[in-house]
């Protein structure tokens, strides 16, 4: 494995936000397609609230499990 790999956790995180981010935009689709546009923005919106949310916890989480080299 290489030195400056990602972390497992900091791939999880990643794949949450993008599984979030997909999710969000399927939904808005739906929403589109029905007809509702007000709904299709209000899903949009709550999907970047989540993926902003998870983003900046999976950050702090990953960076205090970073190991610090002292040199």
């Amino acid at each position: 494995m290489q030195e400056n790999s990602a972390s497992p956790f900091a791939q999880l995180v990643a794949k949450r936000i993008i599984f979030v981010t997909m999710l969000t935009f399927a939904f808005s689709a739906i929403a589109t397609i029905g007809g509702n546009s007000t709904l299709a923005l209000q899903i949009c919106a709550g999907g970047v609230v989540i993926g902003v949310i998870v983003f900046g916890l999976g950050g702090l989480a990953v960076a205090a499990t970073k190991d610090v080299d002292e040199s």
